[in-house]
């Protein structure tokens, strides 16, 4: 009752008020002033900022750093000096639209950045309400974007919401990198949340564990506390929508899924399972948990031109953790140094800016004193005191 109350008296008004206000608008525009935008952008656009307004800390400039996207946040308004963060934001324009009869917007994902697409106007579905959206959401057609992550409330951020993703670089003004080329938009690859199972998939993949505010560095000096209650849920519901189908298409999930059973092992994550399509080798038997990386690396292989480096640096975490502290496993640290290699690779592929990548660029030189500390050096628990060098078996 308490979240259809959020729903139906927070939620429902505040979209359809959003497209009541963009039709006044329109009648006292001219049409020459709307020219070359369709009505599915100005809905974007309007949806995107009413959510923002409501959502949005106002004693802050947040910056996508402190952010809650808890149910309360998104369908009231900030809470505990919070705001939603641009999977928070994407999610509900999305939903916003679909319920606004855009049955072609989709949520739309890279590995660290969320928009919204849709059918483009000129195939036919871009201002509409569809009968099957399914088949309109075929990868098949033309997809336009909307950038709706813009924080603020001025109307210089609230202008660059509902624009196509490479109008939004062109007036960034950034000569050496363009949305094409770009990995927070994976180069014209994301992620087409286009099923219902798939959006839920993306919700729960996102749900952050952590309890403290800021994690242990690399050194390991702090410990990394999280809601063990959380992460059970988190596991059992990614694998109802696995073994649904959800994910099937879905490398992000399937890491996840993975994580949580690295650290919060399930009966069914410690089972045995045939491995051999995927390492290309008769009779390999895995743990299921190790096969949800390597499904990762195969669909982002397969689905999405390899273009995803997540997959790979996940996978390495895996192997380096089991490696790490049992020396008769140390073979696996070769395979974890193989993978980030392999990260690296698919990294190299891309333009960079260090506005356009920061989260990449932490990642990467996380990964590099992970090496130094876990792989190159003895750990203390093995007889060493964490500066020796490794000797390897």
């Amino acid at each position: 009752q308490c979240i259809r109350r959020l729903v139906d008296k927070e939620f429902l008004p505040l979209v359809h008020h959003a497209r009541a206000e963009l039709s006044k608008n329109d009648v006292k525009k001219s049409a020459k002033s709307q020219e070359g935008e369709s009505i599915h952008r100005r809905t974007v656009r309007a949806v995107a900022n009413a959510i923002w307004k409501r959502a949005q800390n106002k004693k802050s400039s947040m910056q996508d750093e402190l952010h809650a996207n808890s149910l309360y946040t998104c369908l009231c308004g900030d809470v505990d000096s919070k705001s939603i963060d641009c999977f928070g934001s994407a999610l509900l324009v999305v939903i916003g639209m679909n319920i606004l009869g855009f049955g072609t917007s989709c949520l739309t994902l890279s590995e660290d950045h969320a928009y919204e697409s849709h059918i483009n106007q000129e195939d036919g579905g871009g201002n509409h309400a569809t009968k099957n959206c399914v088949d309109d959401l075929s990868p098949s057609k033309k997809r336009a974007t909307c950038e709706v992550a813009i924080p603020g409330n001025t109307k210089a951020a609230q202008s660059k919401r509902g624009k196509e993703i490479s109008c939004t670089f062109e007036q960034l003004k950034r000569d050496n990198i363009t949305a094409e080329i770009s990995w927070l938009y994976m180069a014209k690859n994301p992620v087409l949340c286009d099923s219902p199972g798939m959006a839920m998939a993306a919700v729960v993949s996102n749900l952050n564990c952590d309890i403290d505010k800021q994690k242990p560095g690399v050194d390991g000096g702090k410990p990394h506390v999280v809601s063990r209650p959380l992460y059970q849920m988190k596991r059992d519901m990614l694998w109802i929508l696995h073994d649904a189908g959800n994910m099937a298409k879905f490398p992000f999930a399937l890491i996840e899924l993975g994580e949580c059973e690295e650290h919060l092992s399930s009966q069914k994550g410690m089972e045995w399972v045939d491995a051999s399509e995927l390492l290309r080798s008769n009779g390999t038997m895995v743990l299921r948990n190790e096969k949800l990386f390597l499904d990762a690396i195969f669909v982002s292989r397969e689905v999405y031109d390899d273009a995803q480096v997540y997959p790979y640096l996940y996978a390495g975490h895996y192997h380096k953790d089991a490696g790490r502290d049992d020396q008769s496993q140390e073979y696996r640290l070769v395979e974890s140094l193989r993978l980030y290699a392999e990260a690296s690779r698919v990294a190299s592929a891309y333009r960079y800016d260090t506005k356009d990548c920061l989260q990449l660029m932490k990642h990467m030189t996380t990964v590099a004193s992970l090496i130094s500390r876990d792989i190159l050096r003895l750990p203390k628990n093995c007889g060493g005191n964490g500066k020796d060098c490794r000797t390897w078996e």
